[in-house]
């Protein structure tokens, strides 16, 4: 009896390598390993958004590590990254922590980041990690794109592939993970700002009703759609956040330059570490101007 029971123990210790070894599902593509961490991306999750790139990104630590953010130690995490083709940089918008038995035990979330925030980002080839995750997207991209009307299937040996993490999610990882989707989601509306030569073709078209921003009651605020604000008389829209206040003002300076009325708002927040300056558009007189203007700043 003991004999057995140490050979199913030793049994269960391979399988249990052998699935953590694994990609979580058949869609998950490993694209790239070190002695630190092994990444996969999901193939089945990259989306473009005229030149940005969303993708769900998989890290597998060989032991579990410390996460700082959370104070816990992690044996694997799943990313939600943002690539900016045009300024080929990325940011990870979210991130969900696991243990070693898949459960999650934290997660992480870049809650002052916006897409008008043309300056925040990375550059891809700074990481190695980031670097292979973004070409896999570009490829499955690029696939996709030249992918013929008819496929041929053709027969192809595969690896037994175990069944999917995602089918033993719990109810809390499922709202959580559906949590960091609809942030990004909501974001990705926010697109980066026309170049200064297009915005002042149409500046003449699109000058805010008011722009004294005296006549606005910050009191009185109130967060009326997405990223747009309103004392109840006027509006204005959100373009971006900064902890430094030359940041703020350097991005209200470009704005000016390409025919917005912009300006910048001073908040208190203890639990995002003190002072956060707004850069903001406005003001407007009613809620259908502030999102014909916000949907024209976008383009």
């Amino acid at each position: 009896m003991k004999l057995l029971n140490k050979t199913l123990t030793i049994l269960f210790f391979f399988s249990y390598l052998l699935i953590f070894a694994q990609s979580p599902n058949v869609n998950w593509v490993k694209v790239y390993e070190s002695t630190e961490s092994t990444v996969y991306v999901d193939t089945s999750n990259i989306k473009k958004f005229d030149e940005q790139i969303s993708a769900l990104g998989f890290y597998v630590y060989p032991s579990p590590i410390e996460i700082t953010e959370i104070k816990k130690q992690a044996a694997s995490a799943k990313a939600r990254i943002l690539f900016n083709n045009e300024l080929r940089n990325f940011t990870v918008i979210g991130t969900l922590y696991y243990d070693s038995n898949w459960k999650i035990i934290g997660e992480t979330t870049l809650q002052s980041y916006t897409l008008g925030n043309i300056s925040v980002g990375e550059p891809i080839d700074s990481s190695k990690v980031m670097l292979s995750i973004y070409n896999k997207c570009l490829e499955k991209l690029d696939s996709i794109k030249t992918k013929p009307n008819r496929i041929e299937l053709t027969k192809t040996k595969r690896e037994k592939v175990e069944p999917p993490i995602d089918t033993v999610k719990s109810d809390r990882e499922k709202l959580t993970a559906k949590f960091i989707d609809k942030k990004l989601n909501e974001e990705v509306n926010i697109s980066i700002p026309k170049k200064a030569d297009k915005l002042k073709e149409e500046k003449s078209s699109i000058i805010p009703t008011s722009t004294n921003p005296q006549t606005y009651n910050p009191t009185n605020e109130k967060n009326v759609k997405g990223m747009i604000f309103s004392d109840g008389t006027f509006f204005c829209f959100q373009v971006s956040s900064w902890k430094l206040k030359s940041q703020a003002e350097r991005e209200i300076s470009n704005l000016k330059n390409q025919g917005h009325n912009a300006f910048v708002t001073e908040i208190n927040l203890p639990n995002r570490g003190g002072n956060w300056f707004r850069v903001r558009v406005g003001y407007f007189t009613t809620l259908e101007e502030t999102e014909n203007y916000q949907r024209r700043f976008r383009k």
